[in-house]
């Protein structure tokens, strides 16, 4: 897409200031809450200042309320600018950090304006229970989504630069990589990510001293493999966990789930297509969530942008709406005031049904990109028609 066209198809700046000012207002609104929500925020922060002092940032410092920190060093000490102002300050800015880097790579995508303010539609839940929680999620999204859109731009080494940002804050981001066989200047991308990842990991090395790094990593990397499965856990793994009545073994389960996502790089004739391109994307952005024994609810912003993608990266049908709509019932409005509590706490959460849409919907994104198929009927509803018209 060239740079004009791109700009034509930019979201509007009043869509821009009115989606600042909402979250500016759920950040405030978050910060009266007496609840621990903004626990994440102080971890994140303090996680900073341990390193900066030399201490272990991956130990228990429950005198200090906080729990176990679990991200990279080089994401500790990125954080160094939330410290330097006033706490609810910091945290309005982490927030919009934030929901600014997802608004970007939304934006950026190589959609009509209608079908980018239906992501945002799509994605509204569960943006605004991972904000009202304090989490990265958001970021982290965005940051695949914008190192997906510099690959297609033929910008290799932003794609890089993002993907790092990202990977260093969950290092699934990752996953991202195998795009690059779809795009231009892939040795470029390649170098480029090599380069940026050495300089991601040894940064910290300025803070801590060189010395100490391999520690810090060691330590992290013990930190993480040792922790604790979450009780929210709401990866597949737990629901066939649940299904079985067995505990069973992730390693094999996993292998299939990434053989399955993928073999449609085996299709080489498709790479072209920007339909394979984008439903191949979402593909990719659902399976981390679902395929990650730590996936908490907050997590399924990631998942949600990988089926809005889907939704809209095909002619819209009487069944792709109503596996949408399924979709945000069971993964978003079951976790609402909608449902009650007793509901949620008997059925909801002990079942894990909000893997069950994101599996299905993945499951038949995986389908079409091997098989090529697409389904044509245009719903009579007048909302879609004009966009049906256009794709047809």
């Amino acid at each position: 897409m060239d740079e004009s066209l791109q700009q034509r198809n930019s979201l509007p700046i009043p869509i821009l200031v009115g989606y600042v000012l909402f979250f500016i207002g759920v950040s405030l609104h978050s910060l009266t809450n007496p609840s621990d929500e903004k626990n994440n925020f102080h971890i994140f922060t303090r996680a900073f200042e341990h390193l900066s002092e030399g201490k272990n940032i991956y130990q228990s410092y429950r005198d200090e309320g906080l729990d176990v920190f679990k991200y990279s060093p080089t994401f500790a000490m990125s954080m160094y600018p939330f410290t330097k102002v006033p706490y609810s300050v910091g945290i309005v800015l982490w927030n919009l950090v934030n929901v600014l880097v997802f608004y970007a790579g939304v934006n950026g995508l190589q959609l009509s304006v209608k079908k980018k303010v239906i992501i945002l539609g799509i994605c509204s839940l569960s943006l605004l229970g991972t904000t009202q929680n304090f989490q990265s999620n958001a970021m982290v999204a965005g940051t695949m989504i914008l190192s997906f859109n510099a690959l297609a731009n033929e910008r290799p080494v932003t794609a890089a630069m993002f993907m790092c940002i990202g990977a260093f804050t969950k290092p699934f981001v990752f996953a991202v990589a195998p795009c690059f066989l779809m795009f231009k200047r892939q040795k470029m991308f390649l170098t480029s990510l090599s380069a940026i990842s050495l300089v991601f990991l040894l940064a910290p090395g300025f803070m801590t001293g060189f010395d100490a790094l391999p520690g810090i990593y060691q330590t992290w990397f013990h930190a993480v493999a040792h922790h604790q499965e979450s009780t929210m856990d709401y990866s597949l793994f737990r629901f066939l966990d649940i299904v079985t009545g067995a505990n069973l073994p992730r390693a094999p389960i996993l292998a299939v789930g990434l053989i399955l996502l993928l073999a449609p790089l085996l299709k080489y004739s498709s790479y072209q297509r920007n339909e394979f391109r984008k439903r191949f994307i979402a593909s990719i952005l659902m399976w981390v969530v679902i395929f990650n024994n730590k996936a908490e609810s907050p997590t399924y912003i990631i998942a949600t942008l990988g089926a809005a993608i889907w939704f809209v990266s095909q002619p819209y049908s009487r069944w792709t709406i109503l596996a949408i709509v399924g979709y945000l019932t069971l993964t978003d409005l079951a976790f609402s005031d909608v449902i009650s509590n007793e509901i949620q706490d008997a059925i909801i959460k002990p079942y894990c049904v909000k893997a069950i849409p994101s599996f299905a919907i993945w499951a038949i994104a995986e389908w079409q990109l091997c098989t090529n198929h697409v389904h044509t009927e245009v719903p009579k509803s007048g909302l879609f028609r004009q966009e049906v018209r256009r794709a047809a």
